[in-house]
């Protein structure tokens, strides 16, 4: 894993308007429906609310939900993924065996829903211990960097690990892994599943449930935290690790997380923009 050996923050409270964006490339556009978001853009660092809506989104931009917050971001097919407070996802090209996307999924509690017009494109989303995919539909789900769930409201969804190994999840289920070479898949009843309800009403509704209060962890059911604490899931073990190069390792870039702490709580009482150089030293 690479380590950084300095990070140098230098940071101003200005108002911008608008960023501008030389060279890169167009991915898609996000609308906030309440709270702040970071993106972090060419080494700055991006503070937007609702006012700022649409906020167009650029290939290799970083985005973190602050607390309170709630963002839907439209991929270019269409497809929707609603982050919940204290999320990070990152826009950037991946692409693994016959699944490829943009979106990898870093931290925190998403909801995501293909376009009715575009039911036949699959949107994936790649996380450290593994790629999810719906195919239809409504699904909603979590990660950190020891676990990915995915619980299936409606559809076709799937799970697929670094190993190669799939799993279809079922309709009022979600499955799980965890620390991806060690551990397998498992499945369970999802008990928030509420069958006869309009896939429109389960997307807009129960926002709160995406939220993550905690910024450095995750809550999960009750059946993932054992399962994290004891690293024991009843299913066959992986075995070792594939030789080829892991690309779910997001190590390479700045974690958001850590550098707005000293930054966020002033930017967001006075809703400036944060326009923060980041610079990197090996």
């Amino acid at each position: 894993m690479k380590t950084w050996k300095k990070l140098v923050i230098l940071v101003t409270l200005t108002i911008l308007v608008s960023p501008v964006v030389m060279g890169s490339v167009k991915y898609g556009r996000a609308t906030i429906q309440k709270g702040n978001v970071v993106i972090v853009r060419e080494g700055r660092m991006y503070l937007y609310t609702k006012t700022n809506n649409p906020v167009t989104l650029y290939e290799n931009d970083t985005i973190r939900t602050l607390k309170n917050t709630s963002l839907t971001l439209y991929n270019p097919d269409q497809h929707k993924v609603i982050l919940g407070s204290n999320a990070i996802m990152q826009v950037r090209k991946w692409s693994k065996k016959k699944q490829q996307g943009f979106l990898r999924v870093l931290f925190g509690k998403f909801r995501a829903r293909t376009a009715s017009v575009r039911k036949q494109s699959n949107l994936y989303l790649n996380t450290t211990t593994a790629t999810i995919g719906i195919k239809g539909s409504l699904g909603e789900g979590a990660t950190n960097s020891d676990f990915a769930m995915l619980k299936n409201k409606s559809g076709q969804m799937f799970m697929t690990n670094n190993a190669g190994q799939s799993l279809d999840v079922p309709v009022g289920q979600f499955g799980y892994n965890i620390d991806d070479f060690d551990q397998g898949f498992s499945l369970e009843e999802d008990e928030d599943y509420e069958p006869g309800r309009s896939e429109d009403e389960m997307e807009t509704t129960d926002s709160d449930q995406l939220d993550t209060d905690d910024p450095k962890e995750v809550d999960v059911p009750p059946v993932i935290e054992d399962a994290i604490e004891d690293n024991i899931v009843e299913v066959a073990a992986l075995g070792d690790a594939p030789d080829e190069e892991d690309d779910s390792n997001f190590s390479d870039i700045p974690d958001p997380t850590e550098v707005l702490d000293e930054v966020q709580e002033d930017a967001a009482n006075t809703g400036d923009t944060i326009n923060a150089t980041i610079t990197i030293e090996d």
